[in-house]
């Protein structure tokens, strides 16, 4: 049973729920088309952001996790398929729903709760071990309480992990990211919708300002493996359209190879400083 908190969705995340709406089809037809669990998992941990995913969440076992902005629910049924306490979170009635067929024809036991990040203090569930941003803390319109809520919702010594993050390159203005959204947003990868963006240091201001003491930025796995990012963005396509140009994937696998030769300790310092390099975030309580 899908459970819904209270919440009233601004117009932004409206306009997500109706794009992700014009995917059902497709969702349905990818339950369908998976006999078991790992079929459907599978194309998510292939990919760049689905080794970010296994690379950061280690083998730790029996944990209360809540995963936060779920999407198709990959993370929540693999969560659930290694003894972990699952409940999950999403806007979308359509994930939810998508979720929750996917969990029974699975036989994965997930609680699913349809709201928007800045309500799930209405969730009445706490002590939780593991609180997941999968490309989602974005998505908030107000990071800071979301943080806040999570860090009273977990146990001592829980932790949140943000991983997938899109991260503003220091060349870069807020003004042209947003100008962007709005004129081009498959140019940017993406469909529309709630759409924030942050440097790499306010990423760190974030989870500080919500009363986090040790918060710690980690290198992607994007970093060491070229080949399966390029693989990846020469197919990338939004809208019908390819979203990098052949120059932009020429000078992205470059600097891919660099990191990959170089990968140094300092070269990572200055990825940071510079907010260059994706990382993802983890805060422990």
């Amino acid at each position: 049973m899908i459970q819904t908190l209270t919440y009233n969705p601004n117009e932004k995340v409206l306009c997500e729920i109706k794009a992700i709406e014009t995917t059902r089809d497709l969702l349905q037809k990818k339950i369908e088309d998976s006999p078991i669990l790992e079929d459907y998992c599978r194309p998510f941990l292939a990919s760049a952001g689905g080794q970010e995913f296994l690379d950061k969440i280690g083998n730790a076992s029996s944990m209360k996790i809540l995963d936060i902005g779920f999407g198709r629910g990959e993370t929540s049924l693999y969560f659930a398929s290694k003894g972990h306490e699952v409940y999950a979170l999403e806007p979308s009635p359509l994930n939810c729903e998508i979720l929750q067929k996917a969990s029974k024809k699975f036989g994965q036991t997930i609680h699913v709760y349809q709201g928007t990040a800045e309500h799930f203090d209405q969730i009445p569930v706490k002590d939780f071990d593991l609180c997941l941003f999968n490309s989602s803390l974005h998505h908030c319109d107000d990071p800071v309480r979301v943080l806040q809520v999570c860090k009273n919702k977990l146990k001592k010594g829980g932790s949140v992990l943000a991983i997938n993050e899109p991260i503003l390159k220091f060349y870069r203005s807020k003004k042209w990211f947003y100008k962007k959204m709005e004129t081009d947003p498959i140019g940017l990868g993406h469909y529309g919708g709630n759409e924030h963006i942050y440097y790499y240091q306010e990423y760190l201001n974030l989870f500080k300002s919500a009363g986090f003491h040790s918060v710690e930025g980690l290198p992607h796995v994007r970093n060491r493996q070229p080949r399966l990012v390029m693989e990846e963005d020469v197919q990338k396509k939004c809208g019908g359209q390819y979203v990098l140009s052949d120059l932009k994937l020429l000078i992205k696998f470059s600097i891919l190879l660099i990191l990959k030769q170089v990968g140094s300790k300092p070269i990572f310092a200055l990825g940071k400083k510079l907010s260059l390099f994706p990382f993802s975030f983890r805060a422990t309580s």
